[in-house]
C-alpha cells in the first residue's frame, strides 16, 4: 500500500471536479495564467488592472492637436487564503473498494474547497460592492426589485456583457412565480426556465440565474441576489492543489493532506449590483 494514490493524477481529479462543483465563482474570470504563481506570492496577489484612458475619442478641430491618453496598469492587491484538508484511508478500506474510495474522496475535497471559494468570493463582493439595491423581504425578491437593480447598470444592460445572476435558493419561489420567469407568453422568458442544470435555473432577461447558497447571510438571516457583468469579479487559483501522502506503516493506514491558495477581486464596481434587504 505504499504508493496508495499517485499525486499528479489525485490532483488533476481534484483540479476536474472543482470546476464542475464551483457556482458563484463561475462568474468570475481566472487570472491564474496571467500573472505569476500563487504559491510564490507570500500573503497577497497583486491581479493586472488597466486604468480607464482618458482622451480616447473627442470631437476634432482643424489645426488643433490631439491630446494623447496614457494607457497604465493599476495594482490591485488581494490576500491570498489557503484552505487544507486531511484524511486518513486504512489499507483494509482500499483492498475492499479498490480505486473509487479514491475517486470520492478527490470528488469530496473538491466540493469543500468549491464551498470554501464560493463564500470567499460572495465576502469579497459584500465587502467591495457600491451598488446595492435594497430587497422589502429577507427570504423572497420580487420582479419589481430585480427591474430596479438591473436600472443600475444604466444604458449599459446588453445580455452578452453579463457573466450572470447568483441568488441563494431561498430565492427559488420567487423566480417561479415571475411571469418574466416563466410565463411562456412572454418574449423575454426562455424555454426550460425552472429546470436546474449545472446550477443554472434558468434565464431572466437572458441572463443565467445560478444558484449558491453562499448567498444566504447567516449573520443577517437574509437572502440575497448578485448580478455580475464579465470582468467584473476576478479570481487567482493555485494551478494544482498540493497533495502530500504520509504513510502510516504501523498503523497500516495513510494519511492524505491536500491544501489549495486562492485570492478573490471586485475587479470594476460598476459591474456589479448586490440586492439585500439590509445595505450598508
Amino acid at each position: 500500500m505504499a504508493n496508495l494514490i499517485e499525486v499528479p493524477v489525485f490532483a488533476d481529479v481534484v483540479n476536474q471536479k472543482l470546476n464542475r462543483a464551483l457556482k458563484i465563482v463561475t462568474l468570475s474570470t481566472d487570472y491564474t495564467t496571467e500573472v505569476g504563481d500563487i504559491t510564490l506570492m507570500g500573503t497577497e496577489a497583486h491581479f493586472p488592472k488597466l486604468n480607464r484612458v482618458v482622451n480616447m475619442a473627442k470631437v476634432t478641430t482643424n489645426g488643433t492637436e490631439l491630446t494623447a491618453g496614457t494607457v497604465s496598469l493599476a495594482d490591485t492587491v488581494a490576500p491570498i487564503t489557503m484552505y487544507a484538508g486531511n484524511a486518513v484511508i486504512y489499507d483494509r478500506d482500499v483492498a475492499a473498494v479498490k480505486g473509487s474510495l479514491i475517486d470520492r474522496m478527490a470528488e469530496q475535497f473538491a466540493d469543500e474547497c468549491a464551498v470554501v471559494m464560493d463564500d470567499a468570493l460572495t465576502a469579497t463582493i459584500r465587502s467591495e460592492t457600491t451598488k446595492k439595491s435594497a430587497l422589502a423581504s429577507a427570504t423572497a425578491v420580487t420582479e419589481t426589485e430585480l427591474y430596479n437593480a438591473y436600472a443600475l447598470f444604466g444604458d449599459s444592460v446588453n445580455v452578452s456583457d453579463f457573466a450572470g445572476i447568483a441568488i441563494s435558493s431561498h430565492l427559488l419561489p420567487s423566480f417561479y412565480a415571475m411571469p418574466s420567469f416563466v410565463d411562456a407568453t412572454k418574449t423575454v422568458t426562455m424555454a426550460g426556465n425552472g429546470i436546474v442544470q449545472d446550477n443554472v435555473i434558468g434565464y431572466w432577461l437572458g441572463i443565467p440565474v445560478i444558484l449558491d447558497n453562499s448567498l444566504y447571510n447567516t449573520t443577517t438571516k437574509e437572502a440575497q441576489v448578485v448580478f455580475v457583468k464579465k470582468g467584473a469579479l476576478g479570481h487567482i487559483m493555485q494551478k494544482q492543489p498540493t497533495i502530500e501522502p504520509e504513510r502510516q506503516a504501523t498503523f497500516l493506514r495513510t494519511a492524505i493532506v491536500a491544501s489549495e491558495m486562492f485570492a478573490t477581486k471586485v475587479m470594476d464596481t460598476d459591474g456589479i449590483v448586490l440586492c439585500s434587504k439590509t445595505i450598508a
